[in-house]
């Protein structure tokens, strides 16, 4: 039975990540459906094989998940590694939330820390329930009011033609990283530490990448005003 329900919501929780991810950029969600649903499906197993199976470190399915998520952009949707990164760094920001669905369910005496720390079980199943519903309704609210980044355009990417990183693209690569280690390490305390101020630690360096991705779209799309007049 927990087989059944880690999978099931572990499919639906991937796809719900995927939902905010494409949104975050504009790109076409629905029509690479089948596509999502299939690394959906094989994440969701390699996490129950590494979480279940082996009883390995959440920070470790962490690290697997991540470095998944950049294969399928960059060789399913054919999206350009650089740029595959950086839209797979939003996995960041749902971790954050995690922290934050996480902390509110201790501070109220929902569940305790104890039962959410394990990888299945009514608080770890509430969790990611509680996760997808918020996650689907922001990323229908990005593509509501069409909030997404622009500046990636629609994959597939021509890999043929070499093109150089741009000066922004470079920025919003340097960016995630730094986010990638702020937001390890506070995974890492949090895990080890029960600490909870490193969750505003973590949603602040997320928004922070956001900050910046959406400030060079809006240079760029400056830039090219000026061009054209």
């Amino acid at each position: 039975m927990d087989f059944l329900l880690f999978n099931v919501l572990g499919i639906l929780d991937i796809i719900a990540l995927y939902a905010f991810m494409f949104k975050s950029f504009r790109l076409p969600f629905v029509e690479y459906i089948k596509e999502i649903s299939l690394i959906s499906i094989v994440v969701s197993l390699v996490s129950y094989i590494v979480r279940i199976y082996f009883d390995s470190s959440p920070l470790i399915d962490v690290i697997i998940h991540l470095f998944l998520y950049i294969a399928f952009f960059r060789y399913l949707i054919k999206i350009k590694t650089h740029k595959a990164v950086v839209i797979s760094l939003i996995y960041l920001g749902y971790g954050g939330l995690s922290f934050l669905i996480y902390f509110v369910y201790v501070h109220f005496n929902i569940f305790s820390p104890e039962s959410i720390d394990q990888s299945t079980g009514i608080a770890a199943y509430a969790i990611q329930l509680t996760r997808i519903v918020i996650t689907c309704i922001i990323a229908w609210i990005l593509f509501r009011f069409n909030l997404g980044s622009s500046r990636f355009i629609r994959p597939p990417h021509d890999f043929i033609a070499k093109s150089k990183i741009k000066k922004s693209d470079m920025i919003a690569l340097i960016s995630t990283i730094i986010t990638t280690i702020v937001f390890m390490f506070s995974f890492f305390w949090m895990l080890n530490f029960r600490s909870f101020l490193m969750i505003p630690v973590s949603l602040l360096s997320f928004v922070a990448l956001i900050w910046i991705i959406y400030k060079r779209d809006n240079d760029d799309e400056r830039s090219n005003r000026s061009i054209s007049l």
